[in-house]
């Protein structure tokens, strides 16, 4: 089960025969503040108590996702070290605000887009490569950079950053018009993306 907040996965083993996902998702919620801040596999009874939990790294049942290397997108494109963020709040699950300083005395807000898990690979990959070649129009986000960290010297794309908005979501804004022509915009400026389709990720 995935801590979002936390950005971990957390193995729950429940000693009954028989039991339904939502007991473990609750039983998991009742404790999970009490937990090792790097748990990773926890037992619980058939009355929701924990019974043990672990840290144990090789314990750790959770698939780490495909980083893809730096290499694999257009060498022209901006890059930020994932630690030169800097975390201001969680807008959403895998999306947070945050600042960095692209030179000295500047500081830029954007929005941190990432995966945490092996499934999401694929819509990453898409996104990412979407967002950096759309062409600039005044109602898209524009695109601001990827963010890199390394991995065994390896520098790999954790993510991408996107220009900070303000002014919330179309959900948190049901007032908002949002006409049938912005749509036609939205799927005009796509077009021009075939390559997406015929791209392959490798192990």
């Amino acid at each position: 089960m995935d801590d979002w907040d936390q950005r971990r996965t957390i193995t729950v083993h429940v000693v009954k025969q028989e039991c339904e996902e939502d007991f473990a998702f609750q039983a998991l919620a009742q404790c999970i503040d009490h937990l090792l801040a790097d748990a990773v596999l926890v037992t619980i009874s058939e009355d929701g108590k924990v019974l043990s939990s672990t840290a144990n790294p090789l314990e750790d049942g959770c698939r780490v996702p495909l980083y893809p290397p730096r290499s694999e997108f257009p060498s022209d494109v901006a890059t930020v070290r994932r630690h030169d963020l800097t975390e201001i709040d969680r807008l959403s699950f895998q999306f947070d605000l945050t600042t960095y300083q692209p030179c000295q005395g500047e500081t830029r807000q954007v929005v941190f887009n990432y995966y945490i898990t092996q499934f999401d690979v694929s819509i990453f990959w898409h996104e990412a490569n979407c967002t950096m070649r759309i062409p600039e129009h005044p109602n898209i986000v524009p695109f601001d950079s990827l963010i890199v960290d390394a991995v065994e010297d390896i520098d790999v794309v954790v993510g991408f950053a996107t220009c900070y908005v303000p002014g919330g979501t179309l959900a948190e804004n049901k007032d908002r018009v949002f006409k049938l022509k912005y749509l036609q915009q939205l799927i005009d400026a796509s077009d021009p993306l075939p390559f997406l389709t015929s791209y392959k990720l490798t192990s």
